[in-house]
């Protein structure tokens, strides 16, 4: 200033850190915390990356080990699946010249994340960036795509999805390079790619290809995950272990080129277009314009399940009528906090909606 000249144009002062109870870090209260300490039990990616997804317009950051052992979580799920990527790319590989439309939505869903997180660093917003980052990875590479893809590898498109895995890693790990300095620098050195820089820290931000942004694409593949979703909530209702392949579904309904994402992620042997015959006995659900139906023939044992039924039922007529009991008090209803009403009030309807869940399958077993 006193030299004439600008000194700097943005300060940015970030959110006083608190305990997770909301007090004040102090020594003489005991409250401090060593982040060396820190550092070894997590890592020091891990703890930025505590603070730093807090850190945003908020006015407190809510320091805690349970955010701590969920950032390790975090780098553990990027370096497991930076891992799976390296052991499936031996080497680069050439854009393909055409993409499969589960390709084309994650690259839409990458130039999405892209803007929003360079618009969240641009505005120091870095919780907004954190957020935007932790979704993409964790749901959309690692939990959809990255699955999808398995089964591709060994194929003829074998080569379209390493180019798309490889591409996208790429990109994320300098998006998250500014949080995750250490992590996504060793990773980046072991990526196998053309004119790649000698370091992360020396490479140019990513600028996806402008054309990859595709809203109708990302709704269209979207939709077949809301319909995988609800045949893995058909499984989960006659408690059939995730991987364990069943014969059949039933699919009525138009489910374009999305079948083989349904059979593969919801584990399924066959699918059958139409609805079942009369007299198969099944349960079912309608999701995103198509219905499906699981035959539940053979899948369970019925006299087992019928006895489990009717033990959970009488459980949750006894949970209902002591929720009930307590709602109908009005000493508890005018003298308890108003929050600790309305969590009782959801508590009773959950109950409700879960014995007539029971109640509907036990009339499916007889």
């Amino acid at each position: 200033y006193f030299m004439g000249k600008e000194p700097f144009r943005d300060v940015y002062i970030h959110a006083t850190v608190l305990t997770e109870d909301g007090r004040r870090m102090s020594k003489s209260l005991g409250t401090g915390v060593d982040p060396m300490g820190v550092i070894e039990r997590v890592g020091a990616d891990a703890l930025r990356y505590t603070l730093l997804s807090q850190t945003g317009s908020n006015q407190e950051i809510r320091y805690s080990e349970r955010r701590n052992d969920d950032s390790r979580n975090f780098c553990s799920k990027i370096w497991n699946a930076t891992r799976f990527v390296l052991m499936n790319c031996e080497g680069p590989v050439d854009r393909p010249e055409r993409l499969e439309l589960v390709d084309r939505w994650i690259l839409s869903r990458l130039a999405r994340t892209e803007a929003e997180v360079k618009t969240a660093y641009q505005g120091f917003d870095l919780q907004r960036g954190c957020q935007a980052l932790y979704r993409f990875f964790w749901s959309d590479f690692a939990d959809w795509y990255i699955e999808v893809s398995k089964a591709r590898l060994a194929t003829q498109q074998g080569d379209v999805a390493r180019w798309v895995l490889l591409t996208v890693l790429d990109a994320f790990l300098k998006m998250l390079h500014p949080i995750m300095p250490h992590l996504t620098e060793e990773l980046y050195s072991h990526l196998p790619l053309r004119n790649k820089a000698p370091f992360l820290m020396a490479s140019r931000w990513p600028e996806p290809d402008p054309a990859w942004l595709d809203p109708a694409v990302e709704q269209e593949v979207e939709r077949w995950f809301e319909v995988t979703r609800a045949a893995r909530a058909l499984r989960a209702e006659l408690d059939l272990a995730p991987l364990r392949t069943i014969p059949e579904l039933y699919v009525d309904g138009d489910l374009g080129d999305g079948e083989a994402v349904l059979r593969s992620q919801a584990w399924i042997d066959t699918l059958r277009r139409g609805a079942p015959d009369a007299g198969i006995r099944c349960i079912a659900a309608t999701v995103a314009g198509v219905d499906i139906h699981l035959p539940i023939e053979g899948l369970v044992d019925e006299q087992k399940e019928r006895e489990r039924l009717a033990k959970e039922e009488e459980k949750l007529l006894a949970d209902l009528a002591r929720c009930e009991a307590r709602l109908g008090n009005p000493q508890f209803v005018e003298r308890a906090k108003p929050e600790v009403v309305e969590k009782e009030r959801r508590a009773k309807q959950e109950l409700e909606a879960n014995l007539e869940k029971v109640r509907r399958r036990r009339a499916l077993f007889g």
